[in-house]
């Protein structure tokens, strides 16, 4: 009895120890979850952005394609114009020599 008498205290003070650092650890790992939540929310909200730059750049690359095509639309267009004006001029040529050889 005097031995466990003896080792009481010792106990005691180990037990105390163990809550004060269990205690501690529910205190870090409050501290813990928060962080853990905000990192969370940073991250959604860094996907979110990410999400709006896609589908602008998705939008934008459609525009560009359309211009291109209009573009190309154009081009074709200008080429044809072209290539009818040099005939008219050649007919207007031809038309111009006969006239001057009657």
């Amino acid at each position: 009895m005097s031995r466990m008498i003896k080792l009481l205290p010792g106990l005691s003070a180990a037990a105390a120890a163990l809550l004060l650092a269990s205690g501690c650890a529910t205190t870090e790992m409050g501290a813990i979850s928060s962080e853990l939540e905000e990192v969370r929310q940073q991250a959604a909200r860094a996907q979110e952005t990410a999400d709006e730059a896609n589908a602008k750049a998705e939008a934008a690359l459609n525009a560009a394609n359309e211009a291109k095509e209009l573009a190309n639309r154009a081009e074709g267009i200008a080429k044809a114009t072209q290539f009818q004006l040099e005939r008219n001029a050649k007919q207007q040529e031809e038309m111009f020599k006969r006239s001057m050889y009657k």
